[in-house]
């Protein structure tokens, strides 16, 4: 209860001029459990200084399923850096396909921007693998989205190409 209590003054402290208290504010409220995460998913979406959006989005990820939906919203937001929904796109696949299933909508939607260069084209690749690694055969949305760049005439990208092909096979081995 106590802990609980904690979370509102922990959480002002996250805008905090000084680095030190900042990083001490977001390590204290990783360390809280389920009661924090809500306060660690505001922390992680833009708006805040990268240091604490960075740590906030690893005490997230070391939470497990408790954590998706923030890590789900980082992903959501364009706003954010692509280092940072990449690191958020990391803990959803780390979670797993049985208890990270709500997120492939958002990882489909993720796949469908045609962003090309630098970080926004790691991230697309990186949401395609974690299709593969997510998404089940009824994922029909996913499917067609990895199909529609499988057949792009228009797309150049035959390492992209080449990597939904990879995911749709191994979606469609799941049973």
């Amino acid at each position: 209860q106590e802990a609980k209590e904690a979370v509102p003054a922990l959480e002002m402290l996250l805008r905090d001029e000084e680095a030190p208290v900042r990083m001490a504010a977001v390590q204290a409220l990783g360390k809280m459990g389920p009661s924090a995460i809500p306060a660690l998913g505001r922390a992680a979406t833009k708006g805040i200084v990268s240091d604490v959006q960075d740590a906030a989005i690893d005490a997230l990820a070391s939470a497990g399923k408790p954590a998706l939906s923030p890590l789900i919203e980082v992903l959501k937001e364009q706003g954010n850096e692509s280092q940072m929904r990449r690191k958020a796109l990391a803990a959803i696949q780390a979670i797993g396909p049985a208890d990270a299933a709500s997120a492939v909508p958002v990882l489909a939607d993720v796949v469908k921007n045609p962003k090309t260069r630098g970080d926004a084209r790691l991230l697309r690749q990186d949401a395609v693998a974690a299709l593969g690694a997510l998404a089940k055969p009824t994922d029909t949305a996913a499917l067609t989205v990895l199909n529609d760049i499988i057949n792009d005439e228009k797309n150049r990208d035959m390492g992209l190409k080449n990597q939904c092909r990879q995911a749709v096979k191994r979606i469609m081995s799941r049973k």
